[in-house]
């Protein structure tokens, strides 16, 4: 299952609809405290509003209103797991933990949910019509029937009848993130105990309004390297989290975190912890993050003044292109001549690199070396000699002839 973020399943109703206890919502039985208003300009700028839920009884709602069926289930067939004639998804919403099941097959049934160790009371979950039930299968990390392998037991049964009984093991990777204390800090694994995302303290981490406590880590495994998902990833965080990444031998040169996909994904940190034979970096966002190696070095090219080049001026503006493939260029960029640092200039937008002597040159010929670092140590150095206060004489030697 790929869930990002519940706002998919819990938006399908309006605000009017949840407030007079209607839908998904309302079948939640008051599951649902806020809605979340988003709304990005082309630039890629984002603004959100979060729209407090007032539940209300049934008694003091005109009109009991229904779910959207038909966008439930193109949620269930995209998002959820498929398991022979059902099909089902973890909902993570604030304390709660939410399921919800689709019959496929258009026959009234009742679904009661179990531990895989039976040792706690079935919850039964409540239908909402459509081929739809819905629960709460955990609250506010009491664990009652989420056991540490997140194996479930779902029961089906014809309405009215205890026979013709069938049994499903549905699995979740969703744990309660925080225990204890509010000042205790969440962490969430997963499945494969490489990636560790470490928490800020529950009453620090996020805005009033929209807190969330169950977490999931679903890894997918690809040519170039496994992403790991954090679901759900649409919640703002106050303070940074710190992400690691751990390995069974010895740390590998060039490696890093990377937050999302495709050829140019943004780089995290790869801070190295000798210690637990780990990497670490910190974010204020969580979302798809893997680890990857970039051992190339930088690029450094269109160099100004080029080799044995000669230049008219005491104080050459010294230019250059500069770039790298993954990583990214880091701070440390350096511009020396004949051995003298000169004030470096990087312009990460262009990839341009300029720089002007603060001494003037004396005549003759200078040695220039321009050293470019990425983020994971990977260096370029090139070096190159130019003149200055030479080119006239040595071009021009039929006019000294001449005097």
């Amino acid at each position: 299952m790929a869930v990002h973020g519940a706002s998919d399943f819990y938006n399908l109703v309006s605000r009017q609809q949840a407030q007079a206890d209607g839908g998904v919502c309302g079948d939640a039985e008051g599951a649902i405290s806020s809605l979340t208003l988003i709304a990005r300009d082309i630039a890629g700028n984002e603004s959100r509003a979060i729209v407090p839920v007032r539940h209300m009884s049934k008694n003091s709602s005109p009109k009991k209103m229904k779910p959207e069926y038909a966008r439930l289930a193109a949620l269930l067939q995209r998002h959820g797991t498929h398991q022979e004639d059902i099909t089902y998804a973890f909902i993570p919403n604030g304390e709660k933990l939410c399921l919800l099941v689709r019959q496929i097959k258009a026959a009234p049934v009742e679904f009661s949910l179990s531990d895989s160790r039976s040792t706690s009371e079935p919850v039964v979950l409540k239908n909402i019509g459509g081929g739809f039930a819905f629960g709460v299968v955990d609250s506010e990390g009491s664990g009652n029937l989420l056991d540490t392998e997140g194996n479930f037991t779902l029961n089906k049964s014809s309405e009215g009848s205890k026979e013709a009984k069938q049994s499903y093991t549905i699995t979740t990777g969703f744990r309660h993130v925080w225990s204890g204390a509010g000042q205790a800090e969440g962490k969430v694994v997963s499945a494969d105990g490489r990636l560790q995302i470490l928490l800020p303290p529950v009453e620090q981490a996020y805005f009033p309004l929209d807190r969330q406590y169950y977490f999931d880590i679903e890894a997918t495994k690809s040519l170039r390297s496994t992403y790991y998902a954090v679901v759900p990833d649409e919640f703002p965080l106050a303070k940074q989290v710190i992400i690691s990444y751990g390995f069974d031998k010895a740390i590998p040169r060039g490696v890093g975190l990377y937050l999302g996909k495709g050829e140019k994904p943004s780089f995290l940190g790869a801070e190295r912890d000798s210690a637990n034979n780990s990497i670490t970096a910190k974010s204020y966002r969580v979302g798809v993050v893997s680890m990857r190696i970039d051992t190339i070095a930088p690029v450094i090219r269109e160099i100004s003044p080029s080799a044995n080049a000669s230049v008219t001026s005491a104080r050459p503006r010294i230019r250059c292109k500069i770039g790298d493939n993954l990583s990214g260029i880091r701070d440390s960029v350096e511009v020396d001549i004949d051995g003298q640092w000169c004030i470096p200039v990087y312009d990460p937008e262009a990839g341009t690199l300029i720089s002007i002597p603060q001494f003037d040159l004396t005549p003759g010929k200078h040695r220039l070396d321009i050293k470019v670092t990425d983020r994971v140590g990977n260096q370029r150095h090139v070096r190159s000699e130019f003149n200055f206060g030479t080119k006239k004489a040595a071009t021009n030697p039929k006019k000294k002839r001449g005097k």
